[in-house]
């Protein structure tokens, strides 16, 4: 029985040690501050959220009349962020063989940022069929293409 990873069950593609591509600035501002959101209308809607912060009024009126609710939120985003972290981990790591900065970039840019972090790495081939446009977007970067 072989214990080789079978790069065809995510990609044929091979990647470079060095690939790697972060998050959208505008995705750096809105999944932190809606996980903020999120965790702080659970754990601390009176004190932690104001009005005078976007969406603050409605995330505190959210923990304070739907608490568990917000509780079961606040646990699946931490959940899938952790998840989605140790699976790019595993994916640049294990599958993709890159360099082990690449691996710490890709495992932090998707544990802050989600599947806005992950998807180049999830899905390598359609991130190659869009990779000239995405990369020239304004504020996208791209590294080791």
């Amino acid at each position: 029985m072989s214990l080789a990873v079978d790069r065809t069950q995510v990609t044929s593609m091979v990647l470079k040690d060095n690939f790697f591509v972060p998050a959208h600035p505008i995705a750096m501002i809105l999944v932190p501050y809606g996980l903020y959101l999120t965790f702080s209308s659970y754990l601390c809607p009176q004190t932690c959220l104001s009005d005078q912060i976007p969406l603050g009024g409605l995330a505190r009126y959210l923990g304070e009349n739907f608490n568990f609710l917000m509780g079961v939120v606040s646990a699946i985003a931490a959940a899938l962020h952790v998840g989605e972290a140790i699976k790019a981990f595993y994916l640049s790591s294990t599958v993709y063989n890159q360099a082990l900065p690449s691996v710490v970039l890709w495992t932090l840019n998707v544990f802050f940022f989600g599947i806005f972090g992950f998807w180049p790495l999830a899905f390598p081939d359609y991130f190659y069929s869009v990779a000239n446009s995405y990369c020239s977007f304004p504020g996208a970067t791209c590294f080791g293409l």
